[in-house]
């Protein structure tokens, strides 16, 4: 029985002589495995459909338990982003994130849509990429069940002066109110100016098509990505080689 299914090939490795075994997000499946037979062979029907990077229409079916590739006609290759070493560094890096938070069998289609806005705004839009990061990085902890509360101050419950986000906890606090409560002394807390707050209050609840839709001043996104790559890390535990190579070009 074949099945179809469509999805952005995260990551590639060879196998054997001429197989690749694609690790592919996908809407309703989470991430899965495919192997893709013969397509280092030149000439393969199915190479152009599974490279990386590439959202792709699959045709699969089911051999000794493993999902083999039998069609790939690529939706979008995504382009640009094989024309600047920088944007597909970042591409890497986005995609090394997305594999550890997509399970295998556990729907996220919101974290495809992102991941799809993210690439095509690298590769055919005129955005910093350090906006594309920052918006990528904050809203995919907010679709993995990890949105801190930035509605007010959590000890006050105003709206915060000289505001604080809480790696660990992921709450607001006014500089004199973490001073003030022992419980948010505890851990690192990192300073957000009121242009990096609105951003990130916009990025936590603004459509997927709009994400990046929004007024900002370039000179904060520096300070902008030094919160969501921290927030990031903090909350999963993790930090990822891809982004220090990205970084450092």
């Amino acid at each position: 029985m074949k099945i179809a299914l469509k999805g952005l090939v995260l990551r590639e490795t060879k196998y054997k002589e001429a197989d690749k075994i694609l690790t592919v997000l996908t809407s309703d499946r989470g991430c899965i495995s495919l192997r893709a037979r013969g397509v280092l062979r030149k000439n393969s029907r199915i190479a152009p459909g599974c490279q990386l990077f590439t959202y792709t229409e699959f045709t699969v079916f089911s051999a000794a338990g493993i999902a083999m590739v039998d069609e790939a006609d690529p939706m979008e290759m995504f382009l640009g982003l094989r024309q600047d070493l920088k944007k597909l560094a970042l591409a890497a890096y986005i995609a090394d994130v997305l594999c550890q938070l997509s399970d295998e069998d556990s729907a996220n289609g919101a974290l495809l849509r992102l991941a799809l806005n993210s690439f095509y705004a690298l590769s055919a839009l005129s955005h910093p990429a350090e906006l594309v990061r920052g918006a990528f990085e904050f809203r995919a902890m907010v679709e993995s069940g990890f949105a801190p509360d930035l509605s007010a101050c959590s000890v006050c419950h105003n709206e915060p002066e000289g505001a604080l986000l809480h790696l660990t906890s992921g709450v607001l606090t006014c500089l004199s109110c973490r001073r003030s409560t022992p419980e948010m002394n505890a851990g690192i807390a990192l300073p957000c100016s009121p242009e990096v707050l609105a951003l990130l209050r916009y990025f936590a609840g603004a459509p997927l098509s709009r994400l990046l839709s929004v007024s900002y001043d370039p000179k904060v996104l520096p300070d902008l990505v030094g919160v969501t790559e921290s927030y990031m890390a903090t909350q999963m535990e993790k930090s990822f080689a891809t982004l220090d190579y990205y970084k450092s070009l």
